[in-house]
């Protein structure tokens, strides 16, 4: 984040939006106190940009600038009914003459060329160029239906407009983002995390699809000169007041009068942040502020409108608003920031209104006035008023503290669990005894017992008498047996 600026102070002067201010003249500009209290300024001179060549013409401009590549030329969008951007070179002489017919009159380096043919749009919002690309956003004027247009961004070539585009892109953020562009300071870029950023804000009809106040997102012009047709641009939202969420008007105490920071009248055509600060510069116009708005209404000199009108024609005044990005970046949403500091500005000549700026990154500002470089009866074309503006001299840029960076610990990996099989435990083995086999037992066959020997007496066997009954065992030879048999 970025460390507290001591320089932005939340400054409101009552001078700033007084109703009657000082005038300003090319040799004694009255700066607003609101800029003087955070810049120093200097009113540089003016050139004029009168053209009719190519397809357009510088009357009745609609006034959208921006530098060429090497900023020494400007793209100006053409008359309102034309849609065509041509390129003048950059006096390198300026102009403080107090007669318009006497400032120098910018060369034309690319006539006018239509750059909205064939796409969804019909308004040319802002011009930016990145290196040799002209990147161009744009929109629908009248959306009745509140419906964003899808053709929010082309890129050019810049050297050679009347080639067309690579084709229409939209944006995220559709009308809310496809507006002003600028580049993000050296030294913010980190907390903003990016290079560039856009915005727009309730400028034209259908309020539902705008921010009701000036937007605030980041992009990369590189997505858009990559990009082909019909692709879609992201965006990152860091301020956005979405309408009937968050506008950033305060309600008037008395109906029919508008507060003085933002109403149906206020329009932000431009916005860029000043280098070696931390403020923002929104610059365009309001209105209405002493006598109020009416919609519809005839006003105090006769002319009756169809939107919304003050009720006295002279109530109305270019304009600026101041933020401090540090609010921005730190809000818990999109549409907390306020401006801390907002006033009148008061142009030299015909005090014309600011229709268009763009600012170099280093410390010029250049702003187109409407109808300003005026020298015949019908011609309206726009007076192109350069400015020097950097940081109040002796005030210290915001300290950008970028936030630490984390170190993650080393993830110490540790080495697998190296899982050992389970130790299957055998059983132990149960050694049987030997079986002791028994020798067989001999079963001795039983002993027949022969029945006793009936001996006949007398019987006489190899000499010897046998008589009676004899019982037990005996031998006998068997001879004798036998011979016993065959005697009967």
């Amino acid at each position: 984040m970025i460390q507290p600026n001591t320089a932005v102070t939340g400054l409101l002067f009552p001078e700033d939006i007084a109703e009657e201010q000082p005038p300003s003249t090319p040799t004694n500009h009255h700066y607003p106190l609101g800029l003087l209290a955070q810049f120093d300024i200097e009113y540089l001179g003016a050139f004029r940009v009168a053209s009719k060549s190519g397809s357009s013409n510088s009357d009745y401009a609609v006034g959208s600038i921006g530098l060429g590549p090497d900023k020494d030329s400007i793209f100006l969008a053409g008359h309102n009914h034309h849609n065509a951007v041509a390129e003048f070179a950059i006096p390198t002489t300026l102009s403080k003459s107090t007669n318009v017919k006497l400032i120098p009159n910018a060369e034309v380096l690319q006539s006018y060329s239509s750059v909205l043919s064939g796409i969804n749009a019909d308004k040319i919002n802002g011009m930016m160029c990145v290196g040799d690309k002209l990147l161009l956003t744009s929109e629908v004027y009248y959306d009745a239906g509140g419906v964003t247009s899808s053709d929010d961004i082309q890129v050019f070539d810049a050297n050679n407009i009347a080639a067309g585009s690579t084709g229409a892109m939209s944006m995220q953020g559709g009308d809310r983002a496809a507006g002003y562009m600028s580049a993000i300071p050296e030294s913010l870029q980190g907390i903003f995390g990016a290079e560039y950023m856009c915005g727009w804000a309730s400028n034209y009809a259908i309020n539902s699809r705008y921010s009701m106040g000036p937007s605030i997102y980041t992009f990369d012009p590189q997505d858009v000169i990559d990009g082909v047709a019909g692709s879609s641009i992201p965006t990152s939202a860091k301020q956005d007041y979405m309408y009937n969420h968050a506008k950033i008007h305060l309600t008037a105490a008395d109906p029919t009068k508008q507060t003085e920071l933002w109403d149906e009248l206020s329009i932000a055509r431009y916005s860029f942040i000043v280098p070696d600060t931390s403020i923002m510069v929104a610059i365009g116009s309001n209105g209405g502020i002493h006598s109020g708005i009416g919609y519809k209404i005839t006003q105090d000199t006769g002319r009756t409108g169809g939107g919304y009108l003050s009720y006295e024609a002279k109530d109305n005044y270019n304009y600026f608003w101041l933020y401090d990005v540090e609010d921005t970046l730190a809000a818990a949403k999109l549409s907390d920031p306020r401006p801390f500091s907002y006033g009148k500005i008061k142009l030299p000549y015909t005090d014309g209104k600011i229709i268009g700026a763009t600012f170099d990154g280093v410390d010029k500002l250049y702003i187109a006035s409407y109808g300003a470089g005026q020298v015949g009866g019908y011609d309206r074309p726009p007076l192109i008023l350069c400015y020097k503006i950097v940081k109040k001299a002796g005030v210290e840029p915001p300290v950008v503290v970028e936030p630490p960076v984390v170190v993650e610990p080393p993830v110490v990996v540790e080495p697998p669990v190296v899982v050992e099989p389970p130790v299957v435990v055998e059983p132990p083995v149960v050694v049987e005894p030997p079986v002791v086999v028994e020798p067989p037992v001999v079963v001795e066959p039983p002993v027949v017992v022969e029945p006793p020997v009936v001996v006949e007496p007398p019987v006489v066997v190899d000499g010897t008498t046998l008589t009676g009954t004899f019982t037990g065992t005996f031998s006998i030879d068997a001879s004798a047996i036998q011979r016993l048999i065959n005697k009967g």
